[in-house]
């Protein structure tokens, strides 16, 4: 018998229809972003954070890439973002850390590289009265890696014949590290180089090496102090001098300035008051160990070799410098690194001697808890990040940590946000988390002092895929 139109119809129709909902899903998936009603947003808080932030904002209009404004699935419209780099806490408090009053108006996005704990996150949430109706979303963005900075006393050197150290700087073990910050070594010639004998030694030259190390810190809750200080856990949790305090419980303070035997060693410290050193950013605590001879510090690269600690060739000849520390071996014979790849054109000296910015050398890092390998990453972005830290046994550098971007998964709960605006920070953080060569991700992967997330094929054990699903959750 054969087909007549009227049997022929039902099927065609259901075919029609069958091939409209397999399209739909895609369609929804590349629904339009950056409307024309999204408004400005305004970031605050890491400093460390700050020079990917200097990236990303504009690219987030000019980028051609799809999660970009001006990228085929962006609608047109240019909302802008605006980031002050301060401190992780000054962000924090803008949301109630630490008890201050929230100014929602102000900041629709934190940067911080201090994960708050589950206590604080509790105190930002019910500082709004909502605790039991939103999330904090702690999205990872970034990694970095922290330099040690140091400008020797005027007159002073150092030498070591280790092949892997330039003749012309000293290395730090990680115990001689932790030493140094815990107020323990407080000379120079003190930093004797390994436990082992010949090629693993420092020699001191110079009368004015026998000086006092002035330890030189942040003034503000920092998160790279934060970091470093998570990093010190590692090696040594309780300094002798701390009144037993931990390195991690001095980390997580809401202002984490104190540092272990301040009476007997004073550290210097300022918020760039009248007569106060100004050590409250990364970049200022930079310069100021750039501008004072006998001091010893730590920054972000980005920080470190914008003040020119990173060491031109004529400053690494007046002993300004970031020296290279452990990331495996032993006592013995340590390994030691760089905290920054070696950029093309350094001729091959390191890039402790290169103003040519290259990436941080976290590549493969190793993160825990803290306490043990299997229980990083995090389950998702709406549990506590605050014992994240990094192995002492790396590939390539040890003192490597996260920055995060701080938002909410319903913003409507606190006062002065609106869904124009919640719109905008959900797009922005989208688009920092691209992978794509002209997205947040793909720009990290070029020169940039910075490194992109760690990856992995379980999506479970990917810190980037855990934060794009925390980026999702983003809403109004």
């Amino acid at each position: 018998m054969g087909i007549t139109l009227r049997r022929l119809l039902p099927a065609l129709v259901f075919g029609v229809l069958a091939a409209l909902m397999l399209i739909a899903p895609a369609a929804n998936a590349a629904a339009p972003h950056c409307s024309t009603t999204a408004e400005k947003i305004k970031g605050e808080g890491s400093s460390l954070q700050n020079e990917a932030e200097e990236k990303w904002r504009p690219d987030f209009n000019t980028s051609k890439a799809p999660s970009a404004c001006n990228g085929e699935n962006g609608a047109g419209g240019k909302p802008t973002v605006e980031y002050k780099k301060e401190a992780s806490s000054v962000g924090m408090k803008k949301w109630g850390f630490g008890g201050a009053t929230r100014e929602d108006a102000n900041t629709q996005f934190v940067g911080t590289d201090q994960p708050p704990t589950e206590a604080q996150t509790a105190e930002m949430l019910t500082n709004g009265g909502t605790l039991e109706a939103t999330h904090l979303e702690t999205i990872p963005v970034v990694q970095e890696a922290i330099s040690v900075i140091a400008h020797l006393p005027e007159g002073c050197t150092a030498t070591s014949t280790e092949t892997k150290v330039s003749p012309t700087r000293f290395f730090l073990t990680n115990k001689q590290l932790e030493q140094v910050f815990a107020g323990e070594i407080t000379k120079w010639t003190e930093i004797t180089g390994a436990s082992g004998a010949g090629k693993y030694k420092i020699t001191w030259t110079g009368a004015s090496c026998e000086d006092r190390i002035e330890r030189v810190v942040r003034g503000d809750g920092s998160g790279t102090t934060s970091i470093f200080k998570k990093y010190l856990n590692s090696i040594l949790p309780t300094p002798a001098e701390f009144g037993g305090k931990t390195w991690l419980q001095s980390a997580e303070e809401i202002e984490n300035t104190t540092w272990p035997n301040e009476a007997g060693d004073p550290v210097v410290r300022g918020k760039g008051g009248a007569g106060e050193a100004s050590t409250s950013s990364g970049g200022k605590l930079a310069e100021w160990v750039h501008a004072h001879a006998g001091t010893i510090g730590y920054a972000g690269i980005a920080d470190a070799r914008a003040k020119k600690d990173a060491g031109t060739e004529s400053e690494r000849a007046t002993g300004n410098y970031w020296v290279e520390t452990q990331y495996g071996g032993t006592a013995e014979k340590p390994k030691l690194g760089e905290p920054a790849t070696t950029p093309a054109g350094a001729g091959g000296e390191g890039s402790y001697n290169s103003p040519v910015k290259s990436n941080a050398n976290c590549e493969a890092e190793k993160y825990t808890d803290g306490t043990s390998t299997s229980k990083f990453p995090p389950a998702n972005t709406q549990v506590s990040w605050t014992q994240v830290t990094t192995a002492l046994d790396q590939k390539h550098y040890s003192i490597c940590g996260l920055s995060y971007i701080l938002a909410y998964d319903k913003y409507s709960l606190f006062p002065e946000f609106t869904a124009a605006k919640t719109e905008t920070v959900s797009d922005f953080v989208k688009f920092v988390l691209g992978t794509g060569a002209e997205e947040g991700q793909g720009v990290l992967a070029v020169k940039s002092d910075y490194l992109k997330l760690p990856e992995a094929s379980k999506a479970s054990k990917s810190v980037l895929a855990i934060a794009q699903a925390g980026a999702e959750r983003i809403g109004f």
